[in-house]
Order: C-alpha cells, then sequence, then structure tokens
C-alpha cells in the first residue's frame, strides 16, 4: 500500500461500528448558549450606578434600539432600570431581528463575568441563552 491509497482496514470498520453503537444511545442537545459577549460603552452609560448589583449570574434585560442613531441594530442591555451599555455591534444582527419582531420572550440573559482588572470595555461580560421550552417529564 502506498501512501496514496487511503482505502479503511478491517480495524477502521470494526471502530466505526463501536463509536456507532455508542451514538445510537447518545441523544444530542446544543448549546442554549445564543450569545456571550462583554457589554460594550459600560463606562458612557448608568454602569457606574448599578456597580453594587453587579454580580454574575444576575439577570439582565435586552431591548432592540431600532432608533439609534449610531446603529439600527443595536441592542441595549438594562440592569435595575438602568442602561449599562450595548451587545457589541459586529455581534448583535440576528439577536436584534429577533428582539425587534416581539421574540425576547424567548431569551435569557445573565452576567457571566466581572474583571475590574482590565479595560473597561472588558470589564463586563454577558451570557445570552435560548430558554427551553421543552416539557420536563
Amino acid at each position: 500500500m502506498n501512501s496514496l491509497d487511503i482505502r479503511p482496514d478491517e480495524q477502521d470498520f470494526e471502530n466505526a461500528t463501536l463509536i456507532s453503537s455508542r451514538m445510537d444511545n447518545a441523544t444530542y442537545v446544543p448549546s442554549r448558549t445564543f450569545l456571550s459577549c462583554t457589554v460594550h460603552g459600560f463606562t458612557y452609560w448608568d454602569g457606574l450606578n448599578v456597580i453594587d448589583d453587579l454580580i454574575v449570574g444576575t439577570c439582565v434585560e435586552l431591548r432592540a434600539e431600532p432608533s439609534n442613531p449610531y446603529d439600527p441594530k443595536a441592542v441595549a442591555i438594562w440592569l435595575n432600570g438602568s442602561k449599562i451599555g450595548y451587545i457589541p455591534r459586529h455581534e448583535n444582527t440576528e439577536l436584534s431581528m429577533l428582539l425587534f419582531f416581539g421574540h425576547s420572550e424567548v431569551f435569557e440573559a445573565f452576567i457571566n463575568q466581572i474583571n475590574w482588572e482590565v479595560s473597561p470595555e472588558h470589564q463586563v461580560g454577558i451570557v445570552v441563552r435560548v430558554k427551553d421550552a421543552r416539557r420536563q417529564v
């Protein structure tokens, strides 16, 4: 057999069968994470007003801002009635569209990181997840 001969041998078939039998009993469950990012504009908005409320795991609200003069796809992040920043522009397209058309109930968003040792634009992170609406048995 030369180096270009890529025919599978008998061991390859045995390994494939073993893997296949294990996979038959497995259930694929996709990640619920829709987006994970840092909060942009934290120091320019009201983040400092709610700094004591910033705790990993705290729920935040997402709101589309189609009338935003700088980015019509802007998605603002709110905590306790204060705008703390935005989803980064390069990551907001799909989320903005879904929020604009009233699908906010599909998502849940939480603070997932706080690091005061880095630059202000990277200090606070959030994760946006798709809610699991399946019936639990």
